[in-house]
């Protein structure tokens, strides 16, 4: 995990979701890994709150980034 030059952990990513949806305005971290449980998540969270997230794969990363 360190050195995957990630933000946070596979652990952090998913349970960051909810929580970056709530947040105002723009919200980006880094992940090493999209599990299912993150990928599940992101779906979730867009269905419940009405928001929309973005993944990009960067490098060996992924950014998850809602806007």
């Amino acid at each position: 995990e360190l050195e995957a030059k990630a933000t946070v952990d596979v652990h952090l990513a998913d349970m960051l979701v909810p929580y970056v949806a709530l947040a105002k305005g723009n919200s980006t971290y880094l992940a090493h890994e999209m599990t299912d449980h993150l990928d599940t998540n992101i779906w979730l969270t867009e269905k419940i709150l009405d928001v929309k997230f973005q993944i990009n794969k960067v490098g060996n990363l992924y950014r998850i980034e809602k806007s």
